[in-house]
C-alpha cells in the first residue's frame, strides 16, 4: 500500500506524497499517541476486512486510505474502553457502502447487507468473510422458495418489511417471523460448512 511509514504503520498519503494525518500538538499528543498504538495493532486485520469484501486490491487501498483519515478524524469520539476493531469496522463498511454508491455497484448490496446482519456481533467474521460468502450462496440455493424470495426482497433491495409483506400479500407479522427463521436456518447452515471446511483444512 502507499503512504509513509509512521512509527511501523503504513499511513495514507495525498497524490503529492505529503501524509494526510494531521502532526500531533503538544495538547493532543497522547491523542495521537493512542491512536497510532491502536491503529499499528489492528490496521493489517482492518486492511484484510475490507479486502474481503472489496477483492479488487486497488479499490481495497482506496477504501483503506479513506477509512484511515475518518478514523483519524473520528477519533476523538471513540471511548478508550471501547474495543477499537469493532469501531473501525464500523467506519469501514460505511466507508464501503459509500464507495460502492459511488460507482453503482449494487450488486454487493445483498450479500454485504445479509452478512452484517447474520455476523453484526462477531468482527471474527473479517477473517472468515471470504468462507462465510461461499457458505451463504450455498445455503441459499437450500432454502424453501418461498423464504428465498423474502429474503431476496428485504436485503436485495432494501426494502422495508411493510413494503415486502405488500407486495407478497402477507402480514408484517409473517413477514418478520419468516425472516427470523430463515436468519436462524441460514445461520446455522453457515456453521456447519465453516466446520466441515475447517474440518476438511485439518485432515489436509
Amino acid at each position: 500500500m502507499s503512504g509513509k511509514s509512521l512509527e511501523g504503520v503504513s499511513m495514507p498519503t495525498n497524490e503529492d506524497g505529503r501524509n494526510d494525518f494531521p502532526s500531533a500538538r503538544a495538547d493532543d499528543s497522547t491523542r495521537h499517541e493512542d491512536f497510532v498504538r491502536l491503529f499499528a495493532v489492528n490496521h493489517q486485520r482492518l486492511f484484510a476486512y475490507i479486502m474481503a469484501m472489496v477483492h479488487d486490491r486497488a479499490d481495497a487501498e482506496e477504501v483503506f486510505q479513506e477509512t484511515s483519515l475518518m478514523l483519524w478524524r473520528e477519533f476523538p469520539n471513540f471511548r478508550p474502553q471501547a474495543e477499537f476493531m469493532p469501531w473501525a469496522c464500523a467506519i469501514a463498511f460505511n466507508q464501503m457502502r459509500k464507495f460502492w454508491r459511488q460507482r453503482k455497484r449494487d450488486k454487493h448490496t445483498f450479500s454485504m447487507a445479509l452478512l452484517e446482519d447474520l455476523a453484526k456481533e462477531s468482527v471474527e467474521m473479517e477473517g472468515e468473510l471470504e468462507s462465510r460468502r461461499r457458505a451463504l450462496s450455498e445455503c441459499m440455493k437450500q432454502l424453501p422458495q418461498r423464504d428465498r424470495r423474502v429474503v431476496e426482497l428485504y436485503y436485495g433491495v432494501k426494502t422495508t418489511a411493510e413494503a415486502v409483506a405488500e407486495k407478497l400479500g402477507k402480514s408484517v407479522h409473517a413477514i418478520y417471523k419468516s425472516l427470523n427463521r430463515t436468519r436462524r436456518r441460514l445461520f446455522d447452515c453457515i456453521a456447519r460448512r465453516l466446520a466441515a471446511e475447517e474440518r476438511g483444512n485439518m485432515t489436509t
